[in-house]
Order: structure tokens, then sequence, then C-alpha cells
């Protein structure tokens, strides 16, 4: 946890261990104490995939992980009993954009092409397969190649490992830039769609909940100083390397609260009984999301 006297920033000693696609903006600004607040860190790992998440979860290497709130559903339903929870939201959405390689036009131009995907039945690809058939596109004329989190996709699409992928920043905006095509905007498609959450095991809040709740205090923090001082934050991430048509998105994905949107999650609900009826017997906003440490 952390201590402030006065106004001397004393910096925290990391006391949970998290796993994320990429550093989440807020929790980049916790980290470094912007605004004058006490700076916290955690021992974060980049992961893989979704599934690789899940795994970390289950064996305790991770204490929480940042990811789609959709991934809960399915792995709750995975045998290890997680009992995992939502706890916080950190992005209003996530940018997501389908990009193809140059030729292909649209979405529907997608029956018969490779597409490559988190995982099978957990990642984004429950709002992708939800975009494929709101266009009239069967998945099964699709073929579904795995290939992990957002950096080893796009990866995998400049090596032709595929036709086309779901891409967020900064990896759609360099995808663009090397002449591949957006062909959807998932964002767009579902307005409502909702940002990374946070994600831990019940038993882990039990028994670390204050160090939790420290955390989501910083990243509290980092929300409001972002909202309040738009220039210094652009200053802070174009200082760290992040270019500005990603600056700009980044910004556009600061939530006004760390609470989990109930619309968003309901949206979420509502796609994955679409594929999976299985998954969402049951399964409401109330038991998804455990708001204790908020």
């Amino acid at each position: 946890m952390y201590v402030s006297y006065q106004n001397i920033k004393i910096e925290v000693v990391a006391l949970i261990r998290v796993s994320w696609f990429v550093a989440p903006v807020l929790a980049r600004v916790a980290a470094a104490g912007c605004g004058g607040n006490p700076a916290f860190e955690v021992e974060a790992a980049l992961t893989p995939s979704s599934d690789a998440q899940f795994d970390a979860l289950l064996e305790g290497s991770v204490d929480a992980v940042v990811t789609s709130m959709d991934n809960v559903m399915a792995w709750n339903n995975r045998s290890g009993n997680l009992d995992g929870c939502i706890i916080a939201q950190v992005e209003t959405t996530t940018p997501l954009t389908l990009v193809g390689a140059s030729g292909i036009a649209g979405i529907k131009d997608l029956v018969g092409r490779r597409l490559l995907v988190d995982a099978p039945g957990n990642g984004f690809v429950v709002a992708l397969q939800n975009a494929l058939l709101d266009a009239g596109v069967s998945l099964s004329d699709c073929e579904w190649i795995e290939g992990g989190g957002v950096a080893e996709r796009f990866t995998g699409l400049r090596e032709g490992i595929a036709d086309a992928t779901l891409l967020g920043p900064p990896f759609d905006a360099m995808a663009l830039g090397q002449g591949f095509a957006a062909l959807s905007n998932l964002n767009q498609l579902y307005p409502d769609f909702p940002g990374q959450g946070l994600v831990v095991r019940r038993a882990v809040l039990e028994q670390k909940g204050g160090e939790l709740s420290s955390w989501l205090v910083a990243l509290e923090q980092a929300r409001q100083w972002m909202l309040a001082n738009v220039e210094a934050a652009k200053e802070f991430l174009a200082n760290g390397g992040v270019p500005p048509v990603v600056i700009n998105a980044l910004l556009q994905t600061v939530p006004n609260t760390l609470v989990p949107d109930i619309t968003g999650v309901k949206l979420l609900i509502e796609q994955r009984q679409r594929l999976y009826p299985n998954d969402v017997d049951g399964i409401s906003y109330q038991t998804l999301v455990d708001k204790r440490v908020l």
C-alpha cells in the first residue's frame, strides 16, 4: 500500500501481481504519480493470450488480470472452479478495429477468409462473431485461427497467417499505416460495448481486498487527474513514446467511473447468450460484478 504525508509523494512497493495485454493508461498514470498523487506500481506481466490469463489466475501466479469482461463468463464455466468476478472497469470502451488485407472491402467479404482470434471461445471473439452474424456472414464459412493477444495477432496478420483480425491501439494504427484496410469498427457497431475490466478470483478478493482497494484509489486518482488535465495527460503520454494518434484514442477511453457499466455488461451477456447459451445460465450483472473494493 502507500502512505502520504503533507505534500511528500511516496512510491508504493508492488503488492499486487497483474497480467495485461497492454498497460492500461490509468495504470501508467498511477505508476508515475502524476498530479502529485502517490505513485502506485504493480508487478505487471504481459500476457500472450486470454487463455494464459485464465491459467495464471487459476494457478495463483497473478492476483488480477486486465481483460475483456466477457471472459469471466467463459472462465467460470471451465474446470478448476476459478470463481472469477469483475471488480472495476478501467476503460470506457476498448477501441477495436477489424483490420484486413488490402483487397478486402468489408466485413461481408470475409466469407471463406482466415480470421485470427485470441482464443476460440473468449477474448473479443464473441463480439467479432456477433458482428459477422449481424452482417449476414455464417461463422462456419470462416476459418478460425487461434493467435493469442493483440501483439501476437498484429504479427500474425503481417506474416500472412490470416486475412483479418481485431486490433486495438496502437496496433490498429500501425496496421493501417502499413497498408492494411479497416473493414469495420466494433465500437460503432455496438456503441455500448464496454472497455476492459479488472478481474480477480473471489478468493483473492478476500485475501487481498485492502491492497486491491489501495490500487483502485490510485487508479481513481489517475482517472480524475487525466480528465481534469487533458493537455498534461497528452504530454505525459507523448513523453512515454505514445504516438499522437494513439494518445487521442487512449484519452477517449478514460472512464467517467471505475464502476463496471451495467449497460455494457448486459450487452456482453446478450452477445454470449447468442453463441453460448449454456455459459450465461443464471448470469447477471450482479453475479459477475463485485463492487466491495470500490
